[in-house]
Protein backbone atom coordinates (compact mmCIF):
# COMPACT_ATOMS: atom_id res chain seq x y z
CA UNK A 1 0.00 0.00 0.00
CA UNK A 2 1.23 3.54 -0.78
CA UNK A 3 -0.30 6.45 1.13
CA UNK A 4 -0.88 9.41 -1.21
CA UNK A 5 -0.75 11.92 1.64
CA UNK A 6 -4.04 13.39 0.46
CA UNK A 7 -7.46 12.40 -0.80
CA UNK A 8 -7.37 12.46 -4.58
CA UNK A 9 -10.65 13.22 -6.35
CA UNK A 10 -10.47 12.35 -10.08
CA UNK A 11 -13.60 14.44 -10.73
CA UNK A 12 -11.62 17.58 -9.90
CA UNK A 13 -9.03 17.01 -12.62
CA UNK A 14 -9.69 18.37 -16.08
CA UNK A 15 -9.17 15.80 -18.83
CA UNK A 16 -6.40 16.47 -21.32
CA UNK A 17 -8.24 16.63 -24.64
CA UNK A 18 -5.65 15.73 -27.26
CA UNK A 19 -6.09 17.50 -30.55
CA UNK A 20 -3.76 16.77 -33.45
CA UNK A 21 -1.91 19.70 -35.02
CA UNK A 22 -3.55 21.18 -38.13
CA UNK A 23 -2.53 19.82 -41.50
CA UNK A 24 0.41 21.84 -42.79
CA UNK A 25 4.13 22.27 -43.22
CA UNK A 26 6.23 22.81 -40.11
CA UNK A 27 9.85 23.36 -39.28
CA UNK A 28 10.18 20.80 -36.51
CA UNK A 29 12.61 18.53 -34.75
CA UNK A 30 12.29 15.14 -33.11
CA UNK A 31 13.04 15.63 -29.41
CA UNK A 32 12.29 12.18 -27.98
CA UNK A 33 11.97 8.65 -29.30
CA UNK A 34 11.51 5.19 -27.93
CA UNK A 35 11.48 1.74 -29.48
CA UNK A 36 8.86 -0.60 -28.01
CA UNK A 37 7.48 -4.02 -28.81
CA UNK A 38 4.34 -4.11 -30.93
CA UNK A 39 1.07 -5.00 -29.21
CA UNK A 40 1.44 -8.61 -30.37
CA UNK A 41 5.02 -8.65 -29.10
CA UNK A 42 6.32 -9.91 -32.44
CA UNK A 43 7.86 -6.71 -33.80
CA UNK A 44 9.27 -3.32 -32.92
CA UNK A 45 7.75 0.13 -33.32
CA UNK A 46 9.23 3.60 -32.96
CA UNK A 47 7.29 6.28 -31.04
CA UNK A 48 8.45 9.88 -31.46
CA UNK A 49 7.82 13.31 -29.95
CA UNK A 50 8.26 16.39 -32.14
CA UNK A 51 8.54 20.11 -31.37
CA UNK A 52 7.52 22.85 -33.81
CA UNK A 53 10.30 25.41 -34.20
CA UNK A 54 8.60 28.40 -35.86
CA UNK A 55 5.32 30.00 -36.80
CA UNK A 56 2.18 30.41 -34.70
CA UNK A 57 2.52 26.92 -33.18
CA UNK A 58 6.18 27.37 -32.18
CA UNK A 59 7.02 25.38 -29.07
CA UNK A 60 4.04 23.04 -29.40
CA UNK A 61 4.52 19.30 -29.62
CA UNK A 62 3.02 16.51 -31.65
CA UNK A 63 3.54 12.77 -31.65
CA UNK A 64 4.20 10.32 -34.46
CA UNK A 65 3.81 6.83 -33.03
CA UNK A 66 3.67 3.22 -34.09
CA UNK A 67 6.28 3.47 -36.83
CA UNK A 68 6.73 -0.24 -37.55
CA UNK A 69 10.43 -0.85 -37.98
CA UNK A 70 10.06 -4.64 -37.66
CA UNK A 71 6.71 -6.35 -38.11
CA UNK A 72 5.30 -9.72 -39.14
CA UNK A 73 3.14 -7.90 -41.66
CA UNK A 74 5.35 -7.08 -44.66
CA UNK A 75 3.07 -4.14 -45.56
CA UNK A 76 3.20 -2.63 -42.04
CA UNK A 77 6.98 -3.02 -41.96
CA UNK A 78 7.40 -1.53 -45.45
CA UNK A 79 5.26 1.53 -44.57
CA UNK A 80 7.09 2.05 -41.28
CA UNK A 81 10.52 1.70 -42.86
CA UNK A 82 9.55 4.07 -45.67
CA UNK A 83 8.67 6.72 -43.07
CA UNK A 84 11.90 6.08 -41.16
CA UNK A 85 13.81 6.51 -44.45
CA UNK A 86 12.04 9.86 -45.00
CA UNK A 87 13.04 10.96 -41.50
CA UNK A 88 16.67 10.00 -42.09
CA UNK A 89 16.71 11.92 -45.38
CA UNK A 90 15.00 14.89 -43.73
CA UNK A 91 17.64 14.87 -41.01
CA UNK A 92 20.40 14.57 -43.61
CA UNK A 93 21.79 11.41 -42.08
CA UNK A 94 22.85 8.19 -43.68
CA UNK A 95 22.22 4.88 -41.96
CA UNK A 96 21.26 5.11 -38.28
CA UNK A 97 21.37 2.49 -35.54
CA UNK A 98 19.82 4.59 -32.76
CA UNK A 99 16.78 6.86 -33.13
CA UNK A 100 18.57 9.46 -30.98
CA UNK A 101 20.73 10.15 -34.04
CA UNK A 102 17.63 11.92 -35.43
CA UNK A 103 17.02 14.09 -32.36
CA UNK A 104 17.32 17.89 -32.43
CA UNK A 105 17.84 18.14 -36.19
CA UNK A 106 15.46 20.72 -37.67
CA UNK A 107 13.66 19.56 -40.80
CA UNK A 108 10.55 20.53 -42.69
CA UNK A 109 7.69 18.07 -42.29
CA UNK A 110 4.35 17.95 -44.07
CA UNK A 111 1.92 16.87 -41.37
CA UNK A 112 -1.53 15.47 -42.07
CA UNK A 113 -4.34 14.16 -39.88
CA UNK A 114 -5.35 10.51 -40.00
CA UNK A 115 -8.95 9.91 -38.92
CA UNK A 116 -9.54 7.99 -35.71
CA UNK A 117 -10.15 4.25 -35.65
CA UNK A 118 -12.13 2.35 -33.02
CA UNK A 119 -11.41 3.73 -29.55
CA UNK A 120 -8.64 5.97 -30.86
CA UNK A 121 -9.18 9.55 -32.03
CA UNK A 122 -7.52 11.28 -34.97
CA UNK A 123 -3.74 11.53 -35.00
CA UNK A 124 -0.98 13.32 -36.86
CA UNK A 125 1.04 11.57 -39.54
CA UNK A 126 4.04 12.76 -41.55
CA UNK A 127 3.61 12.65 -45.32
CA UNK A 128 6.93 14.19 -46.42
CA UNK A 129 10.05 15.65 -44.87
CA UNK A 130 13.29 17.20 -46.06
CA UNK A 131 16.36 18.97 -44.75
CA UNK A 132 15.77 22.45 -43.34
CA UNK A 133 18.55 23.91 -45.51
CA UNK A 134 17.27 22.46 -48.78
CA UNK A 135 14.75 23.89 -51.22
CA UNK A 136 11.20 23.07 -50.30
CA UNK A 137 8.91 21.25 -52.73
CA UNK A 138 6.83 23.78 -54.68
CA UNK A 139 3.54 21.86 -54.48
CA UNK A 140 2.88 22.62 -50.80
CA UNK A 141 2.41 25.94 -49.05
CA UNK A 142 5.51 27.33 -47.37
CA UNK A 143 5.61 27.65 -43.57
CA UNK A 144 5.32 31.00 -41.85
CA UNK A 145 8.50 33.08 -41.93
CA UNK A 146 11.03 31.38 -39.71
CA UNK A 147 12.47 33.22 -36.74
CA UNK A 148 16.21 32.98 -36.25
CA UNK A 149 16.86 30.34 -33.63
CA UNK A 150 20.12 29.03 -32.23
CA UNK A 151 19.64 25.96 -34.44
CA UNK A 152 19.42 28.03 -37.64
CA UNK A 153 21.89 30.89 -37.09
CA UNK A 154 25.35 29.61 -38.00
CA UNK A 155 26.36 26.64 -40.06
CA UNK A 156 28.58 24.07 -38.43
CA UNK A 157 31.04 21.83 -40.27
CA UNK A 158 29.21 19.75 -42.85
CA UNK A 159 26.80 22.58 -43.77
CA UNK A 160 24.15 21.52 -41.27
CA UNK A 161 23.63 24.41 -38.80
CA UNK A 162 22.35 22.09 -36.09
CA UNK A 163 25.08 19.50 -36.20
CA UNK A 164 28.71 19.13 -35.36
CA UNK A 165 28.85 15.92 -37.37
CA UNK A 166 30.83 15.89 -40.58
CA UNK A 167 28.81 15.33 -43.72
Amino acid sequence: MANLGMTFNPDEVEEDAFEPKPKGRYLAQMIESKVEKTKAGTGDKLNTTWEILDGPLQGQRFWINNINIANQSPDAQRIGQQLLAKLCKGAGTGPVSDSEELHFIPMYVDVDIQPGKGDFGPKNIIRKCWEAGSAQPAQAAKPAAAKATPATKAAAPGGRPWSNRAA
